[in-house]
């Protein structure tokens, strides 16, 4: 029966168990995390094994993230409950797991969910790499036991510990890696069907004897009450690669204690025993035990059984503990160990000259009773001879082991005394050199026989002792060049002679330094110590406060109160020594300290005084050379800390120049370009933390620090400066506590050159008819012969005078801010203005519309004078308005060819007023109404003239009405064109905005355009497919430099250039264009398009 469903997972080491109630239950493992479907899988039979049930897992243990794996599980049933274990690495170490699912009689099916949140069982759960493994489980009768691979005491679970089978006996010999790791067999209990686990108040406990080497793979077994628990293991104690054996335990109270640790496996050289199964006969009265072996097979494995824990077995062998060997001239002692047997009966010594000689009772020494006794003493041999000894382990039914290692030892020679070989010389070294160290090398004088390769080696002592020497002190001491021994002076500056003798000592028979120890003296020999020239001490230092300091090393320090003060005189005064009574010199080894000899003590005492500056401030270091006649001497380092002294800073460079002496700067500046020069300072404390400001008296400088010691100020200068032709100021230089800087402040005068600016259109310029006294317009409409006022109000920034032209667009042209002009013919005229300032000129444009003679509705009265005194034009010719008898012909008609100027002058008559006819202003340029004068032939003449008049009228008239027709066709004409220009411009604003700048290039989306130039109004726009450009007017500096180009003047403003903003659509522009002389590059300027 296929227990899982076929698939690729790779499922592992099945275990089976079975309940009362006919129950089957198969659990394994599948090798994959837990998020590939890794873990421990569980299916069972509710009908004996007839069917299973469809897999589900199990395990779901605390901490489980999806990378961590469940392996090896173990399970076992009672009448209560299904138990399983098995180990994770879910707490970032192996640990093992158990879990228990309720069962009974009546159950009809199990799943995850009634399986209890697994619980660690071990008590080691920390953190550090110690593992639990491989558990098996055992139930019965409520009894619970768990054993299992506990790796607590080692330095972690070796990789060789693994869960599969090997062909070849591979799986069995990896198992021998594991020696170093040493592995023990833990257990726990619980007696209340795996509800708690404990071991005598212990979570858990150790199950085999001892901690040396691996015990490994345990194995678990209950009779049917779970009163008898046995557990056999796989034990490698012997320290031997080549050997392990199977080991147990039995208890009889349900696992809270285990009997005697027995072997299971015999003995047999070179064998593996491993991996035990065992069981319990349903009585609790006998054990069983299945193992493999590949005992008498250097390749293949066989299996063993054993049964019962009763059966005697050969004993194991001892153990010999190789460091415990000690050997003299007669005797040999060693020790060993072995793991206690219940069944001992005594241990037989024996030993032999013979390697590999056979225990027989001809080599026998003796037989210790005393299983705990594990140590002897083999006496009465002979000197210098090699000998071999084992010890054979016999049980009370006289088994005796027969692993016995053997241990070789060699007794010593007898011991003679030490003897010298040469005599030592006497011995000179100099005084207070430290050449005496070392000075005497003892090997060569000395000989032992035992010295060569026979643990003996001598030390040396000297005589007299070292508490007894007198002025010259002698120590023995061993290096890798042999025994050395050391002199020195006891007190400095002394030499002379002294007498001395070295005692050599072997170690004796025991080897170590005691009182058996032999001896060999030398010859007493001299030491002497020659005398040698002391170089000066430097002793004291006294302080300024009068504190005496004595010198305890290679440097003395001042600081804080005894310290220094910039710019303030500092002295200490130092008193050196010279044992050899030699004049002291001193020296220094810088020019700013001064050396002065004491007056009264010059050969020891002197003076040093120095004043410290800038640059001494902080750590004043220097070295004072005491030195006497023969050169010797002695060095002291002075480390003097010098407080700082806050010091005024200084100008050091304006505008790239060094200071002048009258601290005066003289630059110059353009009006409108900004100026901007640099500023040096300095000042001794900036390396201290100080900071330097700079300041001006002139509000405009705008001051910049770049660095710690450069300031950059800059300036614009105005029109106001250029006018009044120099800028002063004063610069002010201060440190952080605001003190000024040497000298006083900078004068900085700064000379602005006048930069030509063009002048000012105030008011634009406007019209007026001179007689309707209306007010003024930037454009209008006139009469013919009517005088019009043009008027402008400009301005020049630079004083300039500035004269204004105007060309009225009929070939005449005025000069003057106020000027008057009078058209002779209907028409438009655009009239240009020329403002110049004698170096550059604007130019703007005004519109002036030319419509009649001064009588629109052909009535022969001047209408300006019809809405002067009518306020309307109804009044008709032949009308006498005042009853003056004059028609309004006579007083205001145009056939009076007045004009403007003499309208305002009133060269004419009110029609409105009788008085202003000639009978009241006695004016004779005008027709009489004297009709008591008048005759016949007056009369006729008068008629003829009428009649004349009358033909001149309607000629006249005729004229007048087609001349009206054709102004009437021009205006329509006009307002066609304007109508059309205004079209297009809304089309243009609509496509392109309302403003563009010049030189902008516009893409309007969606729109084709044609390639072509269009004049809308004096606005020439260049067209190509989707791109509409306007180009700006070279400025009149381009102009003088002879550069060519294209650009755009407005006709109601300055001129254009790059920096300026751009025109409106609408506005009024005139292209100009500049052609230059190829060959000369020359602006000809006398040919301007326009």
């Amino acid at each position: 029966i296929e227990v899982n469903p076929a698939g690729t997972l790779d499922e592992n080491q099945p275990q089976v168990a079975a309940d009362p109630y006919g129950h089957v239950y198969v659990a394994w493992w599948i090798s994959q995390t837990a998020s590939s479907g890794g873990g421990i899988y569980l299916s069972y039979s509710l009908n004996n094994g007839l069917t299973f049930s469809s897999p589900f897992r199990v395990s779901t243990s605390p901490g489980q993230q999806p990378h961590h794996f469940q392996r090896s599980p173990d399970l076992a049933a009672d009448d209560k409950y299904l138990h399983v274990v098995w180990y994770s690495d879910a707490e970032f170490e192996f640990n093992v797991h158990y879990t228990r699912a309720p069962v009974n009689a009546t159950m009809t099916s199990l799943s995850t969910s009634n399986f209890e949140e697994a619980r660690i069982l071990n008590y080691d759960t920390q953190q550090d790499d110690s593992d639990q493994t491989h558990p098996k489980i055992a139930a019965a009768g409520g009894n619970v036991v768990v054993v299992w691979n506990d790796f607590r005491d080692e330095n972690g679970f070796n990789e060789y510990m693994t869960d599969k089978k090997f062909s070849n006996n591979q799986y069995t010999k990896k198992i021998w890696k594991t020696l170093n790791d040493n592995s023990s067999v833990y257990y726990t209990v619980s007696h209340d069907y795996g509800g708690n686990f404990s071991v005598g108040g212990n979570k858990d406990a150790k199950l085999n004897i001892g901690d040396s080497f691996n015990q490994i793979f345990p194995s678990v077994a209950m009779d049917p009450t779970g009163r008898v628990v046995f557990v056999a293991w796989t034990d490698l104690r012997y320290n031997n690669t080549d050997r392990a054996a199977i080991f147990g335990r039995v208890s009889t109270d349900s696992g809270d204690t285990f009997g005697t640790e027995r072997r299971i496996s015999e003995f047999y050289r070179s064998s593996y025993n491993a991996l035990p199964s065992v069981a319990v006969s349903l009585d609790g009265r006998t054990v069983y035990a299945a193992w493999e072996s590949n005992r008498g097979h250097p390749v293949n494995n066989d299996i063993y059984f054993g049964t019962s824990l009763d059966t005697n077995h050969r004993p194991e062998g001892v153990r010999f503990q190789f460091g415990s060997l000690v050997q003299n001239e007669f005797n040999i002692s060693f020790a060993w160990e072995m793991t206690h047997i219940a069944d001992f009966a005594y241990y037989e010594v024996h030993f032999s000259t013979q390697q590999g000689f056979t225990p027989s009772p001809s080599t026998l020494y003796t037989r210790i009773y005393d299983q705990s006794q594990t140590s002897v003493m083999i006496e009465g041999l002979t000197p210098n001879t090699t000998y071999y000894a084992t010890v054979i382990v016999v049980d009370t039914e006289g088994l005796a082991s027969t692993n016995n290692p053997l241990i070789e030892a060699r007794t010593l020679k007898i011991n003679i005394p030490p003897r010298l070989q040469q005599r030592i010389p006497d011995l000179t070294f100099h005084e207070d050199q430290g050449d005496g160290i070392g000075l005497l090398n003892l090997t060569g004088y000395f000989w032992d026989d035992y010295f060569l390769g026979y643990n003996y080696s001598l030390y040396y002592k000297v005589d007299p002792p070292f508490e007894r020497q007198g002025n010259i002190t002698a120590i023995v001491r061993n290096n890798g060049f042999g025994p050395l021994v050391d002199f020195s002076q006891r007190e400095a500056n002394w030499y002379g002679t002294e007498r001395f003798r070295i005692i050599a000592y072997d170690l004796g028979k025991d080897g170590v330094q005691s009182g058996d120890d032999l001896s060999a003296s030398s010859n007493w020999f001299n030491v002497t110590v020659l005398p040698t020239n002391d170089a000066p001490v430097i002793i004291e230092v006294q302080d300024m406060l009068g504190n005496i300091r004595r010198v305890t090393g290679d440097e003395i320090t001042f600081a804080g109160d005894v310290g220094a003060q910039q710019d303030s005189e500092y002295e200490l005064i130092v008193r050196g020594e010279d044992v050899d009574g030699d004049p002291i010199t001193y020296t220094v080894n810088t020019t700013k300290v001064t050396v002065t000899p004491d007056l009264e003590h010059p050969t020891t005492i002197v003076h040093l005084s120095f004043t410290p500056r800038d640059e001494d401030v902080g750590v004043f270091l220097f070295t004072l050379n005491a030195s006497d006649p023969t050169g010797d001497y002695d060095l002291l380092q002075f480390n003097i800390t010098v407080k700082n002294r806050n010091d005024p800073p200084h100008f050091t460079e304006v505008a790239g120049q060094p200071l002048p002496p009258n601290r005066t700067v003289v630059l110059e500046g353009v009006e409108g370009e900004p100026l901007w020069f640099t500023v040096k300072g300095d000042d001794p404390d900036i390396r201290f933390g100080d900071v330097l400001e700079l300041s001006s008296s002139f509000s405009r400088f705008y001051i910049s620090q770049i660095d710690a010691r450069t300031f950059n100020v800059s300036f614009t200068p105005t029109n106001d400066d250029a006018l009044s032709g120099t800028v002063s100021a004063d610069l002010f230089l201060k440190d952080k506590f605001k003190t000024e800087a040497i000298g006083g402040p900078v004068h900085v005068i700064i000379t602005v050159l006048n930069k030509n600016e063009p002048p000012v259109i105030v008011s634009p310029p406007t019209a007026i008819a001179v007689m309707d006294m209306e007010p003024p317009a930037s454009s209008g409409t006139f009469n013919v012969n009517e005088s019009v006022r043009f008027t402008v109000e400009i301005s020049d920034p630079d004083g300039d005078a500035v004269t204004v032209v105007w060309d009225f667009g009929d070939n005449s042209s005025k000069e003057g801010f106020t000027v008057e002009h009078t058209y002779r013919k209907m028409g438009r005229y655009i009239v240009n203005i020329t403002y110049s300032d004698g170096t550059v000129s604007l130019y703007t444009t005004m519109i002036i519309r030319i419509s009649s003679d001064g009588d629109d509705d052909n009535d022969g009265l001047w209408d300006a004078l019809e809405m002067k005194f009518f306020g309307d034009l109804s009044h008709g010719p032949d009308e006498d308005f005042d009853g003056d008898g004059y028609t309004n012909r006579d007083e205001i008609g145009i056939h009076l060819k007045l004009t403007p100027t003499s309208a305002l002058n009133e060269d004419y008559w009110d029609p409105t007023d009788r008085k202003s006819n000639p009978e009241y202003v006695g004016g004779d340029n005008k027709p009489s109404d004297n009709r008591t004068g008048i005759n016949k032939g007056l009369v006729i003449g008068v008629i003829s003239i009428a009649i004349v008049a009358s033909v001149i009228a309607g000629v006249a008239l005729f004229l007048r009405a087609r001349m009206r027709k054709r102004e009437e066709e021009e205006e329509k004409a006009l307002e066609k064109i304007e109508l059309k220009t205004k079209e297009e411009i809304e089309e243009r604003r609509r496509i392109y905005g309302d403003e563009i700048r010049v030189g902008e290039i516009l893409k309007p989306e969606g729109t084709a355009v044609a390639e072509e130039e269009i004049d809308l109004e004096g606005v020439i726009y260049h067209e190509a497919e989707d791109e509409v450009s306007i180009h700006d007017l070279p400025s009149l500096e381009k102009k003088e430099r002879g550069e060519e180009g294209l650009g755009w003047v407005s006709a109601a403003g300055p001129v254009f250039d790059e920096a300026a903003p751009g025109p409106y659509f609408g506005e009024a522009m005139e292209l100009e264009s500049v052609e230059v002389d190829e060959e000369s590059g020359v602006v000809d300027w006398s040919e301007v398009k326009e």
